[in-house]
């Protein structure tokens, strides 16, 4: 999961406040008081996915994963029906076409997340939109305004939160927790099921290792020269981490993190001293470039 900048204001044309599709929708919402199986063509209209792929380069909110096959989705930050966590709720139905709550997930993870939104503090939790003249106010539908904000959700969003505070990659590349949010939002987005961890992270760093390894051992049992070999290695570094973050690959946050803690995931895993000089080597002249 990475940060991702998003204006908050400026709303994809579908959901002009003033267009007709627009305010037909919100006018049922206030009628029926709950989400009543509307129609989901608004929200999920091209105007949206367009916008929305934009904002994430075509990758999930969640798990940064670009699907191969089933197309994103437009996912409901805070959801639209019944809650999980209470069944009672009737879910936030007044934010269905709220552009603040509009986030693009992979199936997967849209499935996992389904209707949770897990709050700090129970009481907090908003049952009801403001009305103002017997309709909704539009102006307490933004995500960081009052009475939303006070709710101090669980999960991560990363169009606020800054991933990095509250998640780290392990050796293995595994996604572990630095705090109690972090941890809720690994666990509801699933964020090391196999297709993320094992065949994704996990896969790309043993490939990485298995290329240098083979390198680095020709270098020891041909004595190549040592010059020759940091370029190989550099050529790796370059083909394997620098260019998937370049392209905006599946797993950006992962490669950048691969390229700055490059010692933890790669390096210490190869025990000799020369070894460990000429990944060094290599890799203090390609982020000096």
């Amino acid at each position: 999961m990475r940060k991702v900048n998003k204006n908050f204001l400026i709303r994809p044309k579908s959901l002009g406040a003033f267009g007709a599709p627009y305010r037909k929708a919100l006018g049922i919402l206030n009628r029926n008081r709950s989400w009543s199986n509307q129609s989901t063509a608004l929200y999920s209209s091209p105007s949206i996915l367009e916008s929305l792929n934009k904002i994430y380069d075509g990758k999930c909110a969640y798990c940064e994963l670009i699907p191969q096959g089933s197309p994103l989705q437009v996912e409901h930050f805070r959801p639209k029906d019944k809650l999980a966590e209470d069944t009672s709720h009737t879910g936030y139905y007044w934010l269905a076409y709220e552009w603040s709550n509009l986030l693009l997930a992979c199936s997967n993870c849209n499935s996992r997340k389904g209707n949770h939104f897990p709050i700090r503090f129970v009481p907090n939790r908003v049952i009801t939109p403001t009305f103002k003249n017997g309709e909704i106010c539009e102006r307490h539908n933004y995500i960081l305004n009052e009475p939303l904000k006070v709710e101090s959700g669980m999960l991560l969003n990363p169009e606020i939160d800054d991933p990095q505070q509250h998640l780290v990659y392990s050796p293995v590349g595994k996604i572990l927790d630095l705090t109690d949010r972090g941890g809720i939002s690994i666990e509801i987005y699933d964020l090391n099921r196999d297709e993320l961890y094992l065949n994704g992270r996990k896969k790309i760093i043993d490939e990485i290792y298995s290329k240098l390894f083979r390198v680095l051992n020709r270098y020891l049992k041909n004595n190549r020269h040592p010059e020759i070999v940091i370029e190989d290695i550099e050529d790796i570094i370059n083909d394997m981490i620098v260019q998937p973050i370049v392209e905006k690959s599946s797993f950006t946050a992962f490669f950048k993190s691969l390229l700055l803690r490059f010692d933890l995931y790669i390096i210490d895993r190869f025990p000799q001293h020369n070894i460990k000089f000429l990944l060094r080597r290599a890799y203090r002249n390609v982020i000096s470039e």
